[in-house]
């Protein structure tokens, strides 16, 4: 497909066309431009385990379309399949990720995200808001219950170290680290947070101490977590079908991921999973500096109250181990609240893990119906974290 962009005074002709492995290295090549070269590290590690070793590909090939101007690499525009499971029927739906666009070529955005618009149905997790009002030009919808997010604020180290460096000089920022600013005994000013929070500033806690409860690290999810996740799952009406051959190739496959998996067991049954990980905050300049932790999964099914608050607890302590700022979570069901808020744990709302959905009008009346306590998305659903 031939097309122009651009405003009048500069047009540009530019052609879009699926992506074969000849474009590899222009596509590095603008990753790198626009994102930095330890992002693009781990775009190439993980590109081909999210659009080929992915096991929904046997169902449904990805989505890749790549951008040429002059032969050259200018626009890029990726999805992978998810098992997207409402109610009792499964469909394959397009994952976006990876737009990225030469700046040179304004429009071109537009246009690329339209084309995969049509590829319904169509989850994003973690989607920029300037990415989500093009979606939502063509269908597209952030989903209210993925905004609601809770945070257990445990220090501020990152957040002062990001603060401290934008106001030194440019070459004397990488000699501040969190580990130096562990002395300053206030809360750290708002701007320096990694994401924005509706509401009042987070409380400064302590981690909550693990209760006694049968924990055990998990290498893969094999038939017990396939008879937890069916339990849970009754429940929930609309989510990613998160069988043990997903949640291996999620968690488990990932080459640039290494979460902890814990599962938590009584009468020898497993009742209850957490995936957590400790991810960096970059500052201003893409480096690393601070970290927080994230817990991607938390599903339970028949699990006493004090068992599954040890397993939380014993999570944000592996994390807090790790000197994380903050750990946080989202999109997790409702039925876990309670124990979180136990915990510490305070509800914000953020954009950051937003779901943005596209459906067709028949699919969003029936989806329209839906409350919170039928939706289960998670961070862990997008590859904002890969």
């Amino acid at each position: 497909m031939k097309l122009t962009v651009g405003p009048e005074h500069d047009r540009k002709e530019v052609e879009i066309v699926p992506y074969d492995e000849g474009l590899s290295a222009g596509v590095t090549d603008l990753y790198r431009s626009i994102f930095g070269s330890r992002s693009t590290d781990l775009f190439e590690r993980r590109r081909r385990w999210q659009y080929e070793a992915n096991p929904s590909c046997a169902r449904l090939a990805s989505y890749i379309q790549v951008a040429l101007h002059a032969g050259r690499v200018v626009g890029h525009m990726g999805a992978y399949p998810m098992p997207l499971r409402y109610v009792d029927r499964v469909r394959e739906a397009q994952c976006g990720a990876d737009l990225m666009v030469d700046p040179a070529f304004k429009g071109l955005g537009t246009v690329l995200v339209k084309r995969y618009a049509a590829q319904t149905p169509g989850v994003g997790c973690g989607v920029h808001p300037a990415a989500q009002s093009i979606v939502s030009q063509f269908g597209g919808r952030p989903w209210a219950v993925s905004r609601t997010r809770y945070f257990l604020r445990l220090r501020d180290r990152g957040a002062w170290c990001r603060w401290l460096r934008r106001r030194i000089p440019a070459r004397l920022a990488p000699a501040v680290s969190p580990a130096w600013t562990g002395w300053i005994p206030l809360g750290a000013p708002g701007g320096a947070r990694a994401e924005p929070l509706d509401g009042p500033p987070l409380t400064r806690r302590d981690a909550p101490r693990p209760g006694s409860a049968d924990i055990r690290e998990l290498d893969r999810f094999g038939a017990d977590y396939d008879a937890l996740w069916a339990g849970f799952s009754k429940r929930v009406r609309f989510t990613i079908e998160k069988t043990a051959a997903y949640m291996n190739w999620r968690y488990v496959e990932c080459p640039t991921m290494t979460p902890f998996r814990w599962g938590l067991y009584e009468a020898e049954r497993l009742v209850a999973v957490v995936v957590g990980l400790r991810h960096p905050i970059l500052d201003g300049a893409r480096r690393p500096c601070g970290s927080e932790g994230e817990l991607l999964e938390l599903v339970a099914d028949g699990a006493s109250e004090g068992g599954l608050g040890a397993l939380v607890a014993a999570a944000v302590a592996h994390l807090d181990r790790a000197s994380v700022d903050t750990v946080s979570t989202t999109g997790l069901h409702p039925s876990l609240y309670p124990t979180l808020e136990r915990l510490g744990f305070e509800r914000r709302t953020s954009d950051r893990f937003a779901n943005v959905l596209i459906f067709t009008e028949e699919d969003w009346r029936f989806v329209e119906s839906f409350g919170d306590e039928d939706w289960y998305l998670t961070a862990g659903d997008g590859d904002a974290l890969n």
